[in-house]
């Protein structure tokens, strides 16, 4: 099974990590980021199977593919490495 990463825990971040969680989206959530653990405390209320709370390094390494859901700065912070280690 995919094993997806999501940066970004606000609005999109939650309905996605949502929809993998019910089973709509045929994945597993590995883990989530986002710069406020606030945000990240708030969508795990919201998940039954709870993924880790990880940096992006870690994240990266563990998922298959990785969401981006916060901003352009994210992209710009992450994207590189999200691509060297050869994942989508």
């Amino acid at each position: 099974m995919l094993k997806v990463g999501v940066i970004g825990c606000g609005a999109i971040g939650t309905e996605i990590c949502r929809a993998i969680d019910r089973g709509i989206v045929k994945a597993h959530l590995v883990a989530v980021h986002d710069r406020s653990r606030d945000n990240c405390e708030r969508l795990m209320t919201s998940l039954d199977k709870k993924p880790a709370i990880s940096p992006p390094d870690e994240m990266i390494s563990n998922a298959d593919i990785i969401v981006e859901c916060a901003s352009a700065q994210a992209v710009r912070e992450f994207g590189v490495n999200i691509l060297e280690s050869g994942k989508t």
